[in-house]
């Protein structure tokens, strides 16, 4: 009891916000922030992990609109220098429910004049939240003030992956565990695919949290994620620091041109798109340019894994087959899945192998 008071009276006047750079992999530009609660004790600053067990709902409600208005006064200052950038702040999905948290909202846009549009409402995706019938009133009254809203930590609840066409949601952010350690698990870059197709499908942007080193940078920047977040680009750090880092600069972050993480990426990209094409118009592929040694991600990599230099053969030989019409499509088909998911599942051994 001594513990949650001691904390509870930290947030009267001890609130800290941190911010964390979400990039534009396309552009290496920061266009958007996660606004973090730290509390201060001390001289030092305390993590959530530290306090927020501690907390009753309506302290964390409390600390939720402090960090609100916190990175409102602080957009107005950046804005006020010429830097613009959008910001993310976490609300847990009970807050929503309650019209007094929607007022607060509305009501500090309006008092640092921020248009709705470069405020993100981060949801906790829950199951609970999805059940109640008023949640997706809510959600729509933010959306009709312009607030954009993102799902946050997507994939620790089925249901809510199940219903995610039903909400008004913007963007939706994959939980970490399924980017952390990708240089150990390469085929957790199937399921990033998947989700990639999915949010694209729905109209939604996919933000890919938990980006802890250059070479899972550039593979799911190969995979074609345009919004990444992680420890490889930033911990949370001060508004100063954002200032003199992150806006208005361009972010260059590559791997080695030789990782294997970053050729699974691409020759899964090829794999599938060649794939579409392949069934709808194969008459379009030029069979030698496709297979160009410069432009495959495979070739390179022959001397490292040799068993590719075979397959890599087979496929150019099946992919000739097909835009020649030499076999009939649904087996021709098979054998070019076969013989892709030889290939990635090769290369995925020999990475995890590796690591």
């Amino acid at each position: 009891m001594a513990r949650q008071q001691h904390f509870q009276a930290l947030l009267a006047e001890h609130v800290v916000t941190l911010y964390q750079p979400i990039i534009h992999t396309p552009s290496g530009r920061t266009h958007e922030l996660e606004a973090l609660a730290r509390l201060e004790e001390n001289g030092i600053l305390l993590e959530t992990g530290e306090f927020l067990p501690w907390l009753t709902a309506e302290d964390r409600r409390k600390l939720s609109c402090a960090v609100l208005e916190q990175a409102a006064r602080q957009w107005r200052l950046w804005q006020d220098a010429g830097q613009s950038v959008s910001i993310a702040v976490n609300f847990e999905p009970q807050d929503l429910l309650l019209e007094e948290v929607i007022q607060f909202i509305e009501s500090t846009l309006l008092c640092f004049q921020m248009p709705a549009g470069q405020l993100i409402i981060e949801v906790l995706e829950g199951d609970e939240f999805l059940d109640y019938a008023s949640a997706k009133a809510q959600l729509g009254r933010l959306k009709e003030l312009g607030v954009r809203i993102a799902l946050d930590d997507l994939g620790t609840a089925y249901a809510s992956l199940l219903r995610l066409k039903d909400y008004p949601f913007d963007a939706v952010k994959l939980d970490q565990a399924f980017s952390r350690h990708l240089e150990k698990r390469p085929r957790d870059l199937h399921f990033l695919a998947s989700m990639l197709e999915m949010a694209n499908g729905l109209g939604v942007e996919l933000i890919v949290e938990g980006i802890e080193n250059a070479e899972v940078f550039s593979a799911v920047t190969a995979l074609g994620i345009r919004q990444v977040q992680g420890y490889a680009i930033s911990r949370p750090i001060s508004a100063g620091e954002i200032s003199q880092r992150f806006l208005g600069q361009q972010i260059s972050m590559q791997s080695s041109s030789s990782s294997l993480l970053v050729s699974f990426a691409r020759f899964l990209v090829l794999a599938k798109g060649l794939r579409a094409v392949l069934q709808s118009m194969p008459q379009s592929i030029n069979v030698q340019l496709t297979c160009d040694n410069l432009s495959c991600p495979l070739y390179p990599l022959m001397n490292i894994i040799p068993s590719l230099r075979e397959q890599r053969a087979q496929l150019q030989q099946v992919i000739a087959d097909i835009v020649g019409n030499h076999l009939s499509s649904e087996y021709s088909m098979e054998i070019y899945d076969h013989l892709t998911a030889n290939i990635l599942n090769a290369m995925a051994a020999h990475i995890t192998a590796q690591s």
